[in-house]
């Protein structure tokens, strides 16, 4: 069965975007290696899809099983915490990969937010490159 992954970035006190939603922080980090990929954008709008690109209505959790119980490499999650907190509380993520940007923004949009339960996590691996670490966790 595939691997649920989520892919983010987040500043060292623990947000994905700005108090305005931007994400200019992230200067550097660019989408390389996407393209043979096919990326699903969940979305309210009826916008094409193409070959490549999926623009899909589906709520997170039932996307994502979905995609889980058709043949292919791993799922990567990037998103907000509307995608990503249905994801953590239906325990539908293996793994977390979370790059932690060397900038303090203060305020704004939290990745995690307030939780009902405990989430233990194991501690799998860590990479420093360019002042960025990213830490990977499995669920425990």
């Amino acid at each position: 069965m595939r691997k649920v992954i989520l892919y983010i970035a987040m500043s060292l006190d623990g947000y994905i975007a700005d108090k305005n939603g931007g994400v200019d922080w992230l200067s550097g980090q660019g989408a390389e290696g996407a393209e043979e990929l096919t990326s699903y954008v969940i979305t309210h709008r009826n916008e094409r899809s193409t070959d490549n690109i999926k623009f899909v209505g589906e709520a997170p959790c039932e996307l994502t099983a979905r995609l889980k119980e058709m043949p292919g490499k791993d799922i990567w999650i990037c998103g907000g915490s509307n995608i990503i907190q249905p994801l953590i509380r239906e325990n539908l993520i293996d793994e977390y990969r979370v790059s932690v940007i060397p900038t303090i923004l203060g305020d704004g949009i939290l990745l995690f937010g307030k939780r009902e339960t405990e989430l233990q996590l194991q501690l799998k691996e860590t990479k420093m490159y360019n002042g960025i670490t990213e830490i990977v966790y499995t669920r425990r």
